[in-house]
């Protein structure tokens, strides 16, 4: 039981069930929630772009960086049973392209969100370094705060966009 526990303390509404279930059926019923848990993916992120040649390079190395971050960090983390891979990419293109359409995709039976959110393309061509980083992370803590509108306890979307702001250093 206490690896059990060691185990899920990520995930709260997998102990009440598996409690729950103990307290009603004994502890048998124990083994399938323990390999119900070992079969859960942790959230995994991947970052792409719609992108003007223009910031291509740039993008590259910064989406590289925090994808890596991302990825390494928060390994080993559930948030809810609903999302276990978010897709985020953004689209930054310059004026001489048409206005671009945002996508706002959860695919339930993958547990798969797929967001592309508009950065402003002066800001990014124009920013330093740190600047193109925060951008990118804010992309994607606005995909964050929208999935946790959408999907409600099943997701724990206010506990991941803290960990994501805590990790890139943003005031929360």
């Amino acid at each position: 039981m206490a690896l059990l526990v060691g185990m899920a303390l990520n995930t709260r509404a997998f102990l009440v069930e598996a409690v729950q279930s103990v307290e009603e059926g004994g502890a048998g019923l124990l083994s399938a929630h323990y390999n119900k848990l070992l079969a859960v993916q942790n959230m995994r992120f991947f970052i792409s772009g719609e992108l003007d040649s223009e910031i291509a390079e740039v993008f590259r190395a910064i989406r590289q960086q925090v994808e890596k971050q991302l990825n390494e960090h928060l390994a080993g983390q559930m948030y809810g049973s609903a999302i276990e891979k978010i897709a985020l990419a953004p689209i930054i293109r310059g004026p001489r392209f048409s206005p671009a359409s945002e996508r706002r995709l959860v695919q339930h039976k993958s547990k798969t969100a797929d967001y592309r959110l508009v950065i402003e393309y002066d800001r990014f061509l124009n920013g330093s370094e740190q600047v193109r980083r925060q951008l990118l992370v804010e992309n994607l803590l606005l995909a964050v705060d929208d999935l946790g509108r959408k999907l409600g306890n099943k997701f724990e979307g206010q506990r991941l966009a803290q960990d994501i702001s805590t990790l890139f250093r943003l005031p929360s």
